[in-house]
């Protein structure tokens, strides 16, 4: 009788501890689980976060579709498309000359490219008072962004592009140019220099840390533009 005691309280202090085994595994199955889920979770809101547009560039949507008003301020009016999956808030520059129809289509090119609408229509400010007819450089540098069709003829066949005083034509170049040098410096004062004077002029000023007045005069004007714009 005393052997069979003592095997079944050995067989006892071996159940335990192989019962404790069991429980560390199944906790530390449920901690790599819930990590797992974590990760994942985190996973998804990092690409819904990349695939949003920021504030300041407005989001991301396809197509011309309906538009209604829905609400008038002192701002002027602010607009919306429609679209089957969501509705985008238009936005326009108070005091351009541009009329609503084109703003809306810079809009939608800027959203596209993932450029702020403000930073684009300040240089377009800049660059030609918002004057599709604007001419300069004896004749080279045509339209709303000042398009030289002898260097950016690539992007014109590229997008189509065969009259660079149509404003919406202008700007689709424009903004291809702009959305290059903000890939090559990832910053909007480098990528501002870049278009204005090449990317060897840019180049030369990412070294001596300098920001040319240019690009100054862009960066302010868009900033008054996101202010008046409430962003």
């Amino acid at each position: 009788m005393r052997n069979k005691r003592t095997k079944k309280k050995r067989y006892g202090k071996y159940g335990d501890a192989a019962l404790l085994a069991v429980m560390l595994f199944l906790s530390l199955e449920v901690f790599f689980l819930d990590w797992n889920n974590i990760r994942e979770a985190e996973a998804v809101m990092e690409q819904q976060n990349t695939q949003r547009v920021s504030q300041k560039s407005g989001r991301k949507y396809c197509g011309q579709q309906e538009v209604d008003v829905v609400e008038e301020s002192g701002q002027g009016r602010k607009e919306t498309v429609k679209d089957q999956s969501e509705t985008v808030p238009y936005r326009y520059i108070k005091g351009c000359t541009l009329s609503k129809k084109v703003q809306r289509d810079i809009f939608e090119i800027c959203a596209g490219a993932n450029i702020s609408f403000e930073l684009v229509m300040a240089l377009i400010k800049q660059e030609s008072d918002f004057d599709p007819a604007c001419v300069s450089d004896d004749g080279q540098s045509v339209g709303l962004m000042q398009i030289q069709e002898k260097w950016h003829r690539d992007i014109m066949d590229k997008l189509g592009c065969t009259d660079l005083y149509d404003p919406v034509q202008n700007v689709r170049v424009g903004v291809e140019l702009l959305k290059r040098h903000f890939v090559k410096y990832k910053d909007a004062a480098y990528a501002l220099m870049a278009y204005n004077g090449g990317q060897a002029y840019a180049d030369r000023q990412v070294r001596e840390e300098n920001i040319s007045a240019y690009a100054a005069c862009i960066l302010e004007q868009a900033a008054e533009y996101e202010r008046r714009n409430e962003l």
